[in-house]
């Protein structure tokens, strides 16, 4: 059955915020290793903190993007 508009447009949406949680957490997962050479741990605490969050983020995404499909 193919998405009618609305379905479209939330799963647009939903792929734009997982994308731009995922860019968020490649990015953060650069700057630890950096931190991790620089043996500066309070950093990578930091970073690690901020892909736990985004990954929580991409989670919430999911859940709400199933729910477009739950009556089908």
């Amino acid at each position: 059955m193919p998405l009618n508009e609305t379905e479209r447009q939330g799963l647009k949406d939903a792929l734009h915020k997982m994308n731009n949680a995922l860019n968020s957490i490649s990015m953060q997962a650069e700057l630890a290793r950096m931190y991790v050479e620089r043996n500066d741990s309070a950093k990578v605490l930091e970073a690690l903190d901020i892909v736990m969050a985004q990954c929580r983020q991409c989670s919430t995404i999911t859940r709400s993007t199933q729910e477009l499909f739950e009556d089908e």
